[in-house]
């Protein structure tokens, strides 16, 4: 979802960026789950790109975890 969405809107891609780059972090966040994202997802960012951290558990056992490293 999110790959989808970053590589068909480019205003999207903008105003990721310019929210990461201005350490506007709850604009991050509020954008991230605009798309739809559902999972926990932890959100690292620097004026340089973006970390995404998404995290599963089973039975309150963390198990699965997928990370999503862009660079601008």
């Amino acid at each position: 979802m999110v790959l989808d969405k970053l590589s068909e809107s480019k205003e999207f891609d903008a105003e990721l960026m310019y929210a990461a780059q201005a350490s506007d972090i709850e604009e991050v966040k509020w954008l991230i789950h605009s798309i739809g994202v559902t999972s926990e997802v932890d959100i690292h960012f620097n004026p340089d790109g973006l970390r995404l951290e998404f995290k599963s558990q089973i039975q309150t056992i963390d198990c699965c975890k997928l990370t999503i490293a862009m660079r601008w």
